[in-house]
């Protein structure tokens, strides 16, 4: 009998503790979440080529960890990467993504925007998004008649490290008519590439059951020891 308690408050241990991990996600993982391509007056927009300006739409309330003023800082950047590259590993040391490219705003880079205060949410997003910058061998390597990249906004601390980040897809395809050589399309809604980073719920069902079915164990038990008894 008391074996079979200490065996049932082991177990109940170990759901609290499950409980526990799955309040903070399992790894210092990534947020993903969806972006979409849209017109700068918030219409959609489904393609267009190298000269088409454009914004990017997050879903309500997107916001990074933290905000700009207090440390880690927290800035907001943009990230172009060849399908296939996951978001999550791109780091923006020194302003810049490290691999891939990203969206032009003003004539330059867009990024290490900063944040609302408190909030941490994404708040400058351009109206005039550009990508006419780069040419068709960029956007379309090796030659490829079409090419499919990741493409969106994220967050990352003042050390560069992305935090999280939203992301959608956006097709280029070679063509002689454009001045840059190339036009594109966008996904119908935001792709999101990734799972979420907190512990699954199937074991603490799994264990819950044990543990519940252990309990009513011990109960019979005692109830039968006490029937006995008197």
């Amino acid at each position: 009998m008391k074996a079979v308690v200490r065996h049932v408050a082991r177990l109940g241990a170990v759901a609290i503790g499950l409980v526990a991990l799955r309040a903070v996600p399992a790894a210092a993982g990534v947020a993903v979440g969806s972006a979409q391509i849209i017109h700068g007056d918030g219409s959609a927009l489904r393609s267009g080529g190298s000269q088409t300006t454009f914004s990017v739409a997050l879903p309500q309330g997107a916001r990074c960890p933290g905000d700009s003023t207090k440390s880690p800082w927290y800035r907001a950047y943009s990230f172009m990467v060849p399908k296939g590259v996951d978001p999550a590993s791109i780091t923006f040391k020194g302003g810049y993504p490290d691999k891939g490219l990203g969206f032009i705003n003003g004539g330059a880079y867009y990024g290490a925007i900063n944040v609302a205060r408190d909030t941490g949410q994404v708040i400058e997003i351009p109206t005039d998004f550009s990508i006419g910058r780069f040419s068709a061998a960029d956007v379309l390597p090796n030659g490829a008649n079409t090419a499919t990249w990741s493409v969106g906004l994220a967050c990352a601390t003042n050390a560069g490290d992305l935090s999280n980040y939203w992301g959608t897809d956006m097709t280029f395809t070679a063509a002689r008519s454009d001045p840059h050589g190339f036009t594109w399309t966008s996904a119908r809604s935001g792709v999101s590439s990734g799972k979420s980073s907190s512990l699954s719920t199937g074991p603490l069902i799994v264990v819950g059951a044990l543990a519940a079915a252990l309990a009513a164990l011990a109960l019979r038990r005692r109830r039968s020891s006490a029937a006995r008894a008197g």
